[in-house]
């Protein structure tokens, strides 16, 4: 009997060695992988977040059969492009290419359908049956709610109004000056 519980305080002292070593592991282990796995904030570089998207440019060398009254010209802000024509005969068109670019940390895209402000004199008014208004891309699609623009990267969009065929056709001679933008958010 004696003999049985020296051998049982033997396997109790083994057991008790064995976890204490076990713990040990661990907790070296432990202090090992949480050292690996630290950040230490001082080597943590963030850069700051850039939201640009602007008109950067515009080219009215493809002005269609007519020459504008104001050419296309982007506004000081560079959200807006804005321009005056007269459309005398049907069929008449003017053209132009903008250059959007996207500075930004992200891509950015269109909200809503590009925005056309048609004013007649100082009254805004709306877009006549027998005016057609276009914003293509390279593609040749159409720039609609959703059109993306990758960041930092640039995309050029066609902006096309033309004097067309329609039941309704002015009875006097008519001055537009038209303003066009878009809204992008990020992506």
């Amino acid at each position: 009997m004696e003999k049985q519980k020296q051998k049982s305080k033997k396997r109790r002292a083994i057991v008790i060695l064995v976890l204490l070593i076990g713990v040990l592991f661990i907790s070296i282990g432990y202090a090992t992988l949480s050292t690996i796995v630290g950040i230490n904030g001082s080597s943590i570089g963030v850069s700051k977040t850039v939201w640009k998207v602007f008109f950067k440019s515009v080219d009215d060398n493809k002005t269609g059969n007519i020459t504008p009254e104001t050419a296309a010209a982007i506004s000081s802000d560079k959200k807006e492009i804005t321009f005056a024509v007269n459309l005398e005969e049907l069929g008449d068109t003017y053209t132009f290419d903008a250059v959007i670019e996207n500075q930004s940390s992200y891509d950015a895209t269109l909200t809503s359908d590009p925005v056309l402000v048609i004013k007649k004199g100082t009254e805004t008014a709306e877009l006549p049956d027998y005016i057609s208004y276009t914003v293509k891309d390279s593609d040749n699609n159409e720039v609609a709610e959703g059109f993306t623009l990758n960041k930092r990267s640039e995309k050029t969009v066609t902006v096309s109004i033309s004097y067309k065929e329609s039941d309704v056709l002015p009875e006097d001679d008519e001055t537009f000056t038209l303003s066009y933008s878009m809204t992008f958010t990020s992506v």
